[in-house]
C-alpha cells in the first residue's frame, strides 16, 4: 500500500519516519501498535502515525507493473510534463471517465502530488484523491491563491 502524507510528523524515536505534507511512503504494512503504519519514504523504513495518511488508491499508485495505461481506456491528449510546482490552476472543465478520476471545474485550484503516467497527474481536491489529465491544467507559480482574494 502506499499512502500520501496529509500532515508533517517530526520522529520522537530512531525507528520512526519524520513526515511532510506531499510526501508518499511507499511499502506500507500494518504493525501490532494501534495507530502505527510503517513503510519507506526516501529509502527509510519507519513508524509513523496512521492518522496522518490516506491510502492512496491501487489505480492511482503509477505502479511499474504491467496494467492498461490511461490513454488506451479513453480518448487520448498531448502530454506535458511537470514541473517542480505542487499547485494547478483547472483551465477547461473535465467530467471522470473512471471511478478513480477528479471532476474538474474551470477556475478551481487543485493540489498536484506526483505524476502517475504521460499525461495525467496524482492530485488532491477538497479532500480526493484521483487522476486528471495534466493538460487541462495550468502549473501556479506559487501556492494555492487566497480563498478570500477575489478580482
Amino acid at each position: 500500500m502506499e499512502v500520501l502524507v496529509l500532515a508533517g510528523y517530526r520522529a520522537q524515536k530512531e525507528d520512526e519516519l519524520s513526515l511532510a505534507p506531499g510526501d508518499v511512503v511507499r511499502q506500507v504494512r500494518w504493525v501490532p501498535a494501534r495507530g502505527w503504519l510503517r513503510g519507506e519514504l526516501g529509502g527509510r523504513y519507519g513508524l509513523f502515525p496512521e492518522r496522518l495518511v490516506q491510502e492512496i488508491p491501487e489505480t492511482l499508485r503509477g505502479s511499474r507493473e504491467a496494467r492498461r495505461p490511461r490513454c488506451e481506456r479513453r480518448r487520448g491528449h498531448p502530454a506535458k510534463y511537470p514541473r517542480p510546482q505542487r499547485w494547478c490552476k483547472v483551465n477547461f472543465n473535465y467530467s471522470p471517465e473512471q471511478a478513480d478520476e477528479l471532476k474538474l471545474q474551470a477556475g478551481e485550484i487543485v493540489e498536484m502530488i506526483k505524476e502517475i503516467e504521460d499525461g495525467w497527474w496524482l492530485g488532491k481536491k477538497n479532500g480526493q484523491l484521483g487522476a486528471f489529465p495534466s493538460n487541462f491544467v495550468e502549473l501556479l507559480d506559487t501556492g494555492p491563491p487566497s480563498e478570500t482574494s477575489t478580482l
